[in-house]
């Protein structure tokens, strides 16, 4: 294999982590916003009843 063929699939690679990263961080800022709502129900719950 030669050098410019590794460049290539490292910076392909390169690329898919930072997709991945993206990815990753705005599935755990979704994540943070159901537990915030979640919270929200349980607390609202036992006013209701």
């Amino acid at each position: 294999m030669n050098p410019n063929d590794l460049y290539e699939k490292l910076r392909d690679l390169n690329q898919k982590l930072n997709g991945t990263a993206l990815e990753f961080t705005e599935l755990h800022e979704e994540m943070i916003r159901l537990m915030e709502k979640n919270a929200e129900l349980v607390i609202e719950k036992p006013k209701s009843s």
